[in-house]
C-alpha cells in the first residue's frame, strides 16, 4: 500500500532442459516456495496472517513454533511446546495447531535421538495420528510420524510417511528437507540428498544448517574442496555440526 518492495527474486532457468511448460512450472514452484516456506517471505514478515487461529494463544504459539524451527534452541522448544499444548487444548479440532504440536515433539526426537525423550516419541506419534484424523494430507503429521518411525527403527513406516510428505508438499522446502534427511537416514542416501538439493534450490533463504548433509555428501564423493565451500556457509549459533564439518574438511586437506 506504500509502494515498498517487500520481496523480489531473480534466478536463471535453462529452458532447454524443460519440455512444454516445464520451465514455467519450475518458476511457479520457486515462487510458491520462497513466499510461503517456513523460512519464506510471509513468515519473515513482521506479522503472520491472523486466520491461522481464532485465538490469541494459538497465534502466539504459531509464531513461536516458526522461531523455534529457525533456532532449534532446546530451551526455546520447551516454551513453544507449552504454548502449543495450551493452544490445542483451546482448539482441539484445529488440524494445523495439532500438527504443529506433533512436529514440535518430533523435532525433539530428531535432536535427542532414538534413546532420548521417550515421552516425545509417544506424544509426537499420538498427535500425528490425531492430526491425520482431522486432515489426512497434513505434512506436519506425516513428518512427525516418519521421524518417530525412523527413531524406532521402522524404516518401512518412515518411507511410507516420507512418500506422503513429498506427495502433499512437493514445493515446500522445509518439508522436502525433512523428507531428504529422513530418507538418507533410511540408507537411501542419494534419494535423500536429491530432496535436500531441491529444497535448498527452491528457497535459497533456508537455514544454513540445511547444508550439513551437502557437506557430508561431498565428503562421501571425495570432493573436499566442495565440502569446505559448503561448510563455510554454515553459520548457526550453537550448532555442533558447523565447526565439526569445518574441522573434518580441514583435516582432509591436510
Amino acid at each position: 500500500t506504500h509502494g515498498e518492495v517487500v520481496w523480489s527474486e531473480q534466478f536463471d532457468v535453462d529452458a532447454a532442459t524443460y519440455g512444454g511448460f516445464g520451465a514455467e512450472d519450475e518458476i511457479v514452484a520457486r515462487l510458491a516456495a520462497q513466499v510461503a516456506d517456513h523460512h519464506g517471505v510471509v513468515l519473515r514478515a513482521p506479522a503472520l496472517p491472523s486466520h491461522l487461529s481464532d485465538e490469541p494463544a494459538g497465534y502466539r504459539a504459531i509464531t513461536g513454533y516458526y522461531q523455534f524451527a529457525d533456532s532449534l534452541d532446546p530451551a526455546e522448544g520447551e516454551a513453544v511446546v507449552a504454548d502449543l499444548e495450551r493452544a490445542v487444548a483451546a482448539e482441539p479440532s484445529n488440524a494445523f495447531l495439532v500438527g504443529l504440536l506433533a512436529s514440535a515433539h518430533s523435532i525433539a526426537v530428531l535432536m535427542r535421538g532414538a534413546a532420548g525423550a521417550p515421552e516425545s516419541h509417544a506424544r509426537a506419534a499420538d498427535l500425528g495420528h490425531c492430526t491425520l484424523a482431522l486432515d489426512p494430507r497434513s505434512p506436519y503429521a506425516h513428518s512427525a510420524l516418519a521421524t518417530v518411525a525412523l527413531a524406532q527403527g521402522d524404516r518401512s513406516g518412515c518411507r511410507t510417511h516420507v512418500a506422503a510428505i513429498v506427495e502433499f508438499a512437493p514445493h515446500h522446502p522445509s518439508f522436502l528437507y525433512r523428507a531428504g534427511l529422513l530418507t538418507a537416514g533410511c540408507d537411501q542416501w542419494d534419494e535423500g540428498i536429491a530432496l535436500v538439493r531441491r529444497a535448498t534450490r527452491l528457497n535459497p533463504h533456508h537455514p544454513s544448517h540445511f547444508r550439513t548433509l551437502l557437506v557430508l555428501d561431498h565428503l562421501r564423493r571425495d570432493d573436499v574442496a566442495a565440502a569446505l565451500a559448503e561448510a563455510q556457509l554454515i553459520r548457526f549459533e550453537g550448532y555442533i555440526w558447523a565447526p565439526l564439518c569445518l574441522a573434518i574438511c580441514l583435516k582432509e586437506l591436510g
